[in-house]
């Protein structure tokens, strides 16, 4: 059985009210429609209402006169008024304008058409209701002939109580004048409701141009007329009528349609699957596949589908609980920092060629090892990396209801403990920097900074000889120094950050400095461009473009991050820098061949690009460019496990033959909030 999913946000009061009216024809299947409408508005998987009378009622019926209906109403209102609620009213029955006054009158049991006295305003009672303070909203569904003279009169919410400030959406049966039939809007409702919408996301509102379409078309007779009025201008998505049944049936993405294909074609060669394949039907497949006899196939088979559903309640759950933090850059960081850089078994192997929350949740729940038998681990990894790199409450509610929804209650606590222990790592960043030498050699003082949270900590210089021997010694003192900070704050130091000119940056390499081990064995090191710390209009001018172009990198990650220039494009610097001028090269840049201790041609690089790569020694081949292009979203921080899988004596694979200068956003942002007068102080 489907968990319930608590509603969050106002509470949600229902009212449906209908009568017969002694004087008019008998509306048939009136109490029997009204139930049903009733009944799935209280599901609470469906429609999330409570009841809104406080004797526990949701649904009035039979023979009610018309005072009795207003006495009625208005305690449903004041009701939601006492609970901050958002207040639904249904109106299912005859209805009446008084001669040319277009207002909509409710016939109760003693009604008598033409007789205002007799009837129920129902556009007054829907501007009451607007106009009370302490609901934030206020939905109607009215069912009756001519139920467009409902619609409350604007300047009446403007010129009310609450000036204006308050929310209004209706669906009404027929326009004003017209006929209404056989109470078909609520039965077509009922149904729309009960069936969903395939694609209109996981909640349906009045207004939602696939429900206006649907009902529309169903009621080619009476057009229902639909009418909205916000002016709260806060939380508009609150005014939802349903939940969508079908919100987890948008079209599998092409992960899930690859593995697919491959695993049914022994078992359900006749169920292939295509274009338009949705949640829905995999529900359908996994029922089919319960009627086979068991096998390692079938087996197979249904682990895959468990996965693609965990995932495509991910893709419900992330559109509603943070659908404008959903990025391509934001579904790739997080899947590779979940571990699923290597990609589904069967489908592309690269983070990069993500673009969508559809193409990440079925690639987390696709590429987890075999070993664990389940995406889920991997898949709640992936969503609370997403959530907190978005700067979203771990502690959530919905996050947990989410995870209890896929069960994976227990993975989604270790991936949270994780991810905590992930930033605690990371609240401090040692920023040791040799930029003091005029001549960019080596300086005679250390600049060092401890960041805390992004903000600056603590300050200092260390006096250094002004050798490689010096510099290293003040650079072990500085680390000495910010584990002092370190182990008085008990959290722990793990990003030491080295600003280096280019003349010593060719030949020297900090994460080789020994800390007892080598620095970079039990530290995060990263080389930086000690120039842009440089406080003159021309460096500053320079930063701003980098901080243009990395913008330009991420927006090409999924395609072309980065540059590969081979020994003749950079042979002539003169050529070299028109080119760059001229916009020819606007990423990263990568260099194909060993540059040896070449100054000039970094500094022209460095000048135009944020991130430089190239070979350790000799000339890169392919190989080290499809890496590259394949990890990007991993790196610098696959740099480091290169280094150290490599000093361990094992392989590195191809990053471990590059070196880097990474001069991202933190780093920028660093630059340009530090003031560095020419004597080293701080501004």
């Amino acid at each position: 059985m489907t968990p319930v999913t608590p509603v969050t946000g106002p509470r949600r009061h229902l009212l449906v009210v209908t009568s017969q009216c002694e004087r008019e024809r008998e509306l048939a299947e009136l109490g029997e429609i009204a139930a049903s409408l009733s009944d799935i508005l209280l599901d609470q998987e469906i429609g999330g209402w409570t009841a809104g009378l406080p004797d526990g009622i949701a649904l009035l019926t039979d023979r009610m006169a018309a005072k009795e209906i207003i006495a009625k109403v208005n305690a449903a209102i004041e009701y939601a008024a006492s609970n901050d609620a958002i207040l639904l009213l249904a109106f299912l029955g005859h209805g009446f304008t008084p001669g040319g006054d277009p207002t909509l009158y409710f016939m109760g049991w003693n009604s008598a058409a033409d007789d205002r006295g007799s009837g129920v305003n129902i556009r007054e009672l829907l501007t009451r209701a607007a106009d009370t303070p302490g609901i934030p909203g206020v939905m109607g569904i009215i069912d009756t002939c001519t139920a467009g003279a409902a619609l409350p009169d604007r300047e009446g919410l403007v010129n009310g109580t609450r000036a204006g400030q308050t929310r209004i959406s209706l669906v009404m049966a027929a326009g004003v004048g017209r006929d209404a039939f056989n109470m078909d809007l609520s039965r077509q409702l009922v149904r729309l409701l009960h069936d969903g919408i395939p694609g209109a996301g996981p909640h349906l509102w009045l207004s939602a141009p696939e429900l206006t379409a649907r009902l529309t078309a169903a009621l080619p007779a009476q057009p229902p007329v639909f009418s909205g009025y916000d002016g709260a201008g806060t939380a508009p998505g609150e005014l939802w009528l349903a939940r969508n049944t079908r919100a987890g049936s948008a079209a599998l993405g092409s992960y899930a349609l690859t593995e697919l294909a491959e695993v049914l074609t022994p078992l359900l060669p006749r169920r292939q699957p295509g274009a338009g394949l949705d949640a829905a039907t995999l529900r359908e497949l996994g029922a089919e596949l319960a009627a086979l006899p068991v096998s390692p196939a079938r087996i197979r088979a249904e682990r895959l589908l468990d996965s693609l559903l965990a995932a495509h309640e991910t893709v419900t759950f992330l559109r509603s609980f943070m659908p404008d933090k959903i990025t391509p850059k934001a579904l790739r960081r997080a899947l590779v920092a979940a571990g699923g850089s290597a990609g589904p078994p069967a489908g592309p192997a690269r983070v990069t060629q993500v673009a969508s929350e559809v193409d990440a949740a079925e690639y987390a729940a696709l590429s987890y090892p075999r070993a664990q038998r389940s995406g889920r681990p991997q898949l709640t990894r992936f969503v609370v990396e997403l959530a907190d790199d978005a700067g979203l409450d771990l502690d959530a509610r919905e996050l947990r209801e989410w995870a209890s929804r896929i069960d994976a209650i227990a993975p989604f606590n270790d991936a949270v403990a994780v991810r905590r222990q992930w930033r605690s790592e990371r609240r401090l960043r040692l920023i040791a920097s040799l930029h003091y030498s005029p001549s960019g050699d080596w300086p005679d003082k250390l600049g060092v900074w401890l960041l805390y949270d992004g903000e600056f900590y603590q300050r200092r210089d260390i006096d250094a000889a002004p050798d490689q021997l010096g510099a290293e010694e003040a650079l072990t003192e500085a680390v000495d120094w910010a584990n002092e900070h370190a182990d008085q704050l008990g959290i722990p130091l793990r990003r030491v950050e080295v600003a280096v000119p280019v003349a010593i940056l060719l030949r020297w390499r900090p994460e080789e400095v020994r800390y007892v081990r080598r620095l970079g064995l039990d530290y995060e090191v990263l080389a930086r461009w000690s120039q842009r710390l440089d406080q003159g209009s021309a460096m500053r001018r320079i930063n701003r473009n980098a901080a243009r172009r990395i913008k330009e990198i991420d927006d090409h990650a999924a395609a072309a991050p980065l540059h590969w220039l081979h020994a003749p494009d950079v042979a002539d610097l003169a050529a070299l820098l028109a080119e760059f001028i001229d916009g020819r090269y606007s990423r990263a840049v990568g260099l194909v061949d060993d540059p040896g201790e070449n100054e000039r041609l970094f500094e022209l690089l460095l000048e135009f690009t944020p991130i430089l790569i190239w070979p350790r020694t000799g000339r890169l081949g392919t190989e080290h460019q499809e890496t590259v292009s394949d990890r990007w979203g991993e790196l610098p921080a696959a740099f480091v496990d290169a280094y150290r899988a490599l000093c361990a004596g094992g392989d590195g694979g191809p990053l471990a033959d590059l070196r880097a200068i990474w001069d991202d956003d933190e780093w920028l942002r660093f630059c340009r909030d530090l003031s560095i007068r020419p004597e080293g102080t701080e501004g």
